[in-house]
């Protein structure tokens, strides 16, 4: 919660699933929690965003149906996520309340 903060991102959460929460064989980039956490919502995954900055996170979002967006602030570069197919790529994680609401408009 504090890296959160500190991103700019403490506000409540309607949800959350942490990585100990259900067993290993459910753990990225298996898509299961991110279909839980959609139902969770009461949405459906395509209907959601996965955030991460890895290639089995893209890996997850893909094998839930959600969208995806890369975020630099991990190993992976705005070419790496180009040879995987990521189409939207933010610096960091701060700028994803600005990038979201932008799309929504």
């Amino acid at each position: 919660m504090a890296a959160l903060h500190h991103a700019g991102l403490g506000f409540r959460f309607d949800a959350t699933i942490c990585r100990d929460d259900f067993s290993e064989d459910e753990a990225k980039p298996n898509g299961k929690a991110m279909v839980r956490m959609a139902g969770m919502l009461r949405l459906r995954p395509e209907d959601c965003v996965l955030v991460g900055d890895h290639a089995m996170d893209l890996s997850c979002a893909r094998s839930s149906s959600a969208g995806f967006i890369g975020v630099l602030s991990g190993t992976f570069r705005r070419d790496d996520w180009s040879r995987h197919g990521c189409e939207v790529v933010i610096e960091s994680v701060e700028a994803l309340p600005r990038l979201l609401l932008e799309q929504k408009s």
